[in-house]
Parts: structure tokens; C-alpha cells; sequence
């Protein structure tokens, strides 16, 4: 969500990523609203298949995050207030979008908890995605301690390790204990489940020369993307039948898709140094990827319920789901053109994320 130069590969990344982000919340509230259930069915297994497929998109956005870190990185040395600006243009629009939602639902409510809005607040509970920009806010802060780690020898294998260890950690806790606290504020929230992706982006943001080597094997990371998909869809199979845990078989967070993740940046890295041309569709939903992020669970909760009231439409999974992607995307996408013709994109960005 971070640019200097633009290059518009990555619009298309960021484009294809807040399409596989919207569609797994669209994935959410058909669960929800009785798309699919837990009974076996040939839709429950397309969900659960067709989310490791897209289960590349979170890490897409910290990666690229963590690439354009670096790269600004190299023209700035005044951390401090770099950081601060950073942090202003994640955070505000976050703290704005955060408050108009849970003002909104104690007004509807009738309820106002001044307490459970400043709690929500500062655990990104707003809305479902908002634990992202609390997320990414972390990185910005531990930017000089990541990239000095990874300025050393080894560094980044030293970060690949803990990551594995705290996977390691989550695999235990997730499968054979019961704590009380949400495995939410313990693993999804912290940037340590996540730091690998950032990492990476920040490793090859700062070294070129290892860039174009990772631009010149294609055939070894198409390769892992594809081992890694499949045995995301193993381990998938596993959760359910040996745990019966849905939540946990459909997650980023696994080794699984770590892998996954890590093959298909690495490949699209390649890719966008082969196609100079991007549908414009695709870049435009790249360049209002963060205000699509902000604010599309605005109206994909009642696109879901509106369309699932066409029973023979909704029996037509995928059909449905893609509508529903498509229709939600493009309502946000007008809302932020608006935005930007009434208040003049600077105050629409700045401000509200738009």
C-alpha cells in the first residue's frame, strides 16, 4: 500500500490481492448466511479448497508493504518522522472508519460503551480486516530492527526460524489445548505470525542483485507454489478429519500456505518483468486497494443477504460468490471515485483512505 515509484506490477498484485481479500470474507458470510455448512458437501470442500488458493493475498499486501519499506528506506534516514508518516496514513483513516462503525452500531443498538469502543479500537475489532493496519502499523515501527537483522549474516534465515516457532507454537495451542484468552490477541493480531512475508519484502526491496536471482529461477518457485498449494489442500484434509477444525484448515496462518505464499510472490516477481501490459480494471483495483480494504465490509454484509434470498441462485456456489465479489468491488470502487471528485483525492487519501 506504499509507493515511491510507481510500478504498476505491483498495482496488479495489489489488485488480485484485495480480490482474493474480499472474496474470503465473501467465503465468511455465505458460511454465515447458509451458503455452505459443515456437512461434507462438494460446496464445504470448494470453500475449503478455493481458500488455500487465495490464502496468498494477506502476505501479498505485507510483502509489498515491506519492499517499498525498503526501498523509501534507502532515499530517507530520518526514521522518526518517515515512521510518523507512515503510521498518519494508515492509522488515521483506521481510527475514522473504526469510530463510524461502532458509533453506528451503539447508535442502532441503542447502547454507547465508551470502553468496549476504545477496546476495539485498539485491537483492530471494528471490523473483521482491521487487525491488518494495526498489523502492518507494527512493521513500520520495527522497520530498523528488521532490516538490521536482515543486514547480517544469516538474518533473515534467523527470522524464518522464529516465525517456525511460533507457527509451531500456534499448531499446539490451536489443536490440543484450550486457553482462555482468543487465539485472535495470541496469533493474529502480533506481527510475529506474520513476519516473514514483511521480511521478505524488505530483503529483496533492499538487495536488487538477489531480486533479479530470484527473477531468474521462475520453474523453482512456480514449483513451490504448486508443492506448497498441495500440501496446504493435505493438511486442509488433515484439520478436518483428524481435528474437525475448520477454522484452523482454512487459515493463513499454517505451514502450508506459508510456503504457498512465499513460492507464489516469489513467482509473480518474475511475472510482472514479463507482462507490460495489465488489464487497466486490474491496476485501477490495485491503486484503490487500501480504501476497497477499508471499507468493503460496509456492503458485503448486505449484498450476502440480499442475494441469498435467490435460493437457486445461491445453490451456485462459485457463481454466487463471484457475484457477490464482483458487485461488492465495483459499489467500493464508485464510492471512492466519489470521494475523490467531491473532496479532491489528496483529502480523500489522507484523510479517509479513499
Amino acid at each position: 500500500m506504499e509507493s515511491t515509484k510507481r510500478d504498476i506490477g505491483f498495482d496488479a498484485l495489489r489488485g488480485i490481492a484485495i480480490i482474493g481479500v474480499v472474496l474470503i470474507h465473501t467465503m465468511s458470510d455465505s458460511v454465515r448466511f447458509g451458503q455452505h455448512t459443515v456437512d461434507g458437501s462438494v460446496g464445504f470442500y470448494y470453500t475449503i479448497f478455493l481458500r488455500q488458493v487465495i490464502n496468498f493475498s494477506v502476505p501479498a499486501f505485507l510483502f509489498i508493504s515491506g519492499y517499498f519499506v525498503a526501498k523509501g528506506a534507502q532515499k530517507h534516514t530520518d526514521y522518526i518522522n518517515v515512521t510518523a508518516k507512515r503510521l498518519a496514513r494508515v492509522l488515521l483513516p483506521y481510527f475514522i472508519w473504526s469510530m463510524a462503525i461502532l458509533l453506528t452500531s451503539g447508535i442502532l443498538s441503542g447502547k454507547i460503551d465508551a470502553i468496549m469502543i476504545f477496546l476495539k479500537l485498539l485491537t483492530g475489532k471494528a471490523s473483521t480486516p482491521y487487525y491488518f493496519v494495526l498489523l502492518i502499523a507494527q512493521f513500520y515501527i520495527l522497520t530498523p530492527v528488521l532490516m538490521y537483522v536482515n543486514s547480517r549474516k544469516n538474518g533473515f534465515a534467523l527470522i524464518a526460524l522464529i516465525n517456525l516457532m511460533f507457527l509451531a507454537t500456534f499448531y499446539i495451542v490451536r489443536l490440543f489445548f484450550s486457553i482462555g484468552i482468543p487465539l485472535y490477541f495470541i496469533f493474529t493480531l502480533p506481527f510475529y505470525s506474520w513476519m516473514i512475508f514483511f521480511q521478505y519484502g524488505l530483503l529483496l526491496g533492499a538487495n536488487p542483485t538477489l531480486e533479479k536471482r530470484i527473477n531468474s529461477r521462475p520453474g523453482t518457485f512456480a514449483s513451490l507454489a504448486i508443492f506448497g498449494l498441495m500440501l496446504s489442500f493435505a493438511e486442509a484434509l488433515l484439520m478436518l478429519k483428524e481435528f474437525g477444525n475448520v477454522g484452523f484448515a482454512m487459515s493463513t496462518i499454517k505451514l502450508s500456505s506459508c510456503i504457498y505464499a512465499i513460492g507464489i510472490i516469489s513467482f509473480f516477481l518474475w511475472l510482472k518483468t514479463k507482462i507490460t501490459k495489465w488489464p487497466k480494471p486490474l491496476l485501477l483495483i490495485g491503486n484503490y486497494s487500501f480504501g476497497i480494504f477499508l471499507i468493503h465490509m460496509l456492503f458485503l454484509d448486505n449484498i450476502v443477504f440480499m442475494l441469498s434470498h435467490f435460493t437457486g441462485f445461491r445453490s451456485l456456489l462459485p457463481v454466487f460468490q463471484m457475484v457477490v465479489v464482483l458487485i461488492t468491488i465495483i459499489i467500493c470502487m464508485g464510492s471512492i471515485y466519489v470521494s475523490r471528485r467531491i473532496l479532491t483525492e489528496k483529502i480523500s487519501v489522507k484523510i479517509f483512505g479513499l
